[in-house]
């Protein structure tokens, strides 16, 4: 179970727009973008969830990283992955690239909330209460 946050986009447009395009018409994708989108969105986890990314683009390149660093260099998207087994937050950010276009960048945090609940009150190196 997940409850969606209203702060991170679930899709993203990408890439310039053509003068002849018309970026805010319904379900369209400006000529010469891209748009990556994550499903499900960010949001709260109760235990496992298999997080998938899409590009617009055919074919186009995915990759992504889980903690916060520059996706660029990242994993290759292959298929949904899970993201309930990791640690108490996992911060989502990919990117996609195809035919010389490459998207801005799309971002995701999840809060695994049984991860946060579970942390110990006392840390090895931190003040206690």
């Amino acid at each position: 179970m997940w409850l969606a946050l209203a702060c991170a986009p679930a899709q993203v447009g990408l890439g310039p727009v053509a003068p002849d395009s018309d970026p805010d018409s319904e379900g369209s994708v400006p000529a010469g973008a891209i748009l990556l989108s994550v499903e499900p969105p960010a949001g709260h986890l109760e235990g496992d969830l298999d997080v998938a990314l899409t590009a617009s683009l055919e074919g186009a390149e995915i990759r992504y990283t889980l903690d916060g660093t520059d996706p660029k260099d990242g994993v290759l998207y292959t298929g949904p992955f899970s993201v309930g087994d990791r640690t108490a937050a996992v911060h989502l950010r990919a990117t996609a690239e195809g035919d010389g276009l490459t998207s801005d960048e799309l971002s995701a945090s999840y809060v695994v909330v049984p991860s946060v609940l579970s942390q110990p009150t006392e840390i090895g190196g931190f003040p206690s209460r």
